[in-house]
């Protein structure tokens, strides 16, 4: 028998499985957005462009300017990557998370094995690029797999038939 602690303990992490689930699903919806309208943002591009050169043609040595061109210009190839990347990520990952918010028992598994992929690539990432970032969604991945793995444990020990 369990305990009224042990049972609040358990409800609380059952709360942050499903916060974190709903948060994932946002993410995931957000890049499979982006994925889709990422080939058609040059003319946005074009215009971000065109303010930072006006400030760079101001000033030269500006940090942020600087940087913030470098970054924002994609050559189509790069476009067509990420949006099949942000696209693919998203779908996949939105898949997973309505097979966890339905208690899909397929999905627990799946999702570990997945997010332990994500983990690999941007493990890979991080030790080219170095940004912090990068760890950041590490931890949150590997927290999120932790909460997953526990959840999976639960509904494997309350439904031992399935």
């Amino acid at each position: 028998m369990t305990s009224e602690r042990e049972q609040a303990r358990e409800r609380g992490i059952h709360e942050v499985f499903e916060i974190s689930i709903v948060l994932k699903g946002i993410g995931a919806l957000v890049e499979t957005l982006l994925g889709v309208f990422l080939p058609y943002s040059t003319g946005t591009l074009d215009l971000i462009r065109a303010l930072l050169q006006n400030e760079l043609i101001d000033d030269p040595e500006d940090f942020f300017a600087s940087h913030l061109f470098s970054l924002i210009n994609p050559s189509p190839e790069a476009l067509q990557f990420g949006s099949l990347y942000l696209l693919s990520h998203g779908i996949v990952k939105l898949i997973l998370i309505v097979g966890l918010m339905r208690r899909k028992i397929w999905a627990y598994p799946a999702s570990i094995a997945i997010f332990t992929l994500f983990i690999a690539y941007q493990s890979v990432r991080y030790l080219r690029t170095h940004s912090l970032w990068l760890l950041f969604l590490n931890i949150v991945d590997l927290f999120v797999i932790w909460l997953i793995w526990h959840e999976y444990r639960r509904l494997r020990h309350k439904h031992p038939q399935t």
